[in-house]
């Protein structure tokens, strides 16, 4: 839990689960909000990952945020959608790492996600878009 700057308290919590070819999307959000102390109807923002990653599981994820806010009154719950590429950037830029960065996913059979950025002390800029290289382009 940390303040913020209105004197709020938000509180971050994340599980993660890679591999296997079944989804436990539910079991997994009632493991962060037990972990978080919360309930659904507390939940103010959802972040969603748009990926690059597994279709199905960002389209698993785009369908519960989307279920769960109709599920409630008005504007309760805003989502936001994330991409893992530029969170790397950011966490990069975070990390104090400066100049030409590429940002590298494995996208699986040989494939690579590969996009470009300049980063500097202020922030960071996409340079070359993420597209998919085969690994001798990439190497």
């Amino acid at each position: 839990m940390c303040g913020s700057p209105g004197g709020t308290a938000s509180v971050v919590s994340e599980v993660v689960e890679t591999g296997g070819s079944g989804t436990r999307a539910f079991g997994m959000i009632e493991s962060a909000l037990q972990e978080a102390r919360l309930e659904r109807e507390q939940i103010e923002l959802l972040a969603i990952g748009l990926g690059p990653g597994s279709y199905t599981g960002i389209r698993i994820a785009l369908a519960i945020a989307q279920g769960w806010q109709l599920s409630l009154p008005g504007d309760h719950l805003k989502l936001v959608g994330l991409s893992s590429v530029e969170c790397l950037a950011a966490q990069a830029q975070a990390e104090k790492v400066r100049g030409r960065v590429n940002v590298v996913v494995d996208a699986q059979r040989n494939e690579f996600y590969l996009a470009t950025y300049e980063i500097s002390e202020s922030g960071y800029q996409e340079t070359e878009p993420l597209q998919i290289r085969m690994r001798a382009e990439v190497e």
